[in-house]
């Protein structure tokens, strides 16, 4: 979906994915990001987990994904994904 990356770049008129909704103090809303944003976040989550020495299966890829019931999902950890 085209759309304006709301992550580091803030590029316009780019091809972006829905990661998440966002909260703050005054407003909420839905977040979207180019695909090199979600990787230098990735990149930071991966860190950030050996960091911590947390178990790698922690984290899901979304790797391979699947359609039913009209939408996109992860076959992994199940999670709708937002394409």
């Amino acid at each position: 979906m085209p759309g304006r990356c709301w992550l580091w770049c803030r590029r316009e008129n780019v091809s972006v994915l829905w990661i998440g909704p966002v909260r703050t103090p005054s407003v909420a809303g839905e977040l979207y990001a180019c695909g090199q944003c979600i990787a230098e976040l990735v990149h930071l989550v991966r860190e950030e987990q050996r960091r911590r020495s947390l178990p790698p299966e922690r984290i899901c890829e979304h790797r391979e994904l699947e359609r039913r019931a009209g939408g996109t999902f992860c076959a992994g950890c199940q999670r709708p994904i937002h394409l």
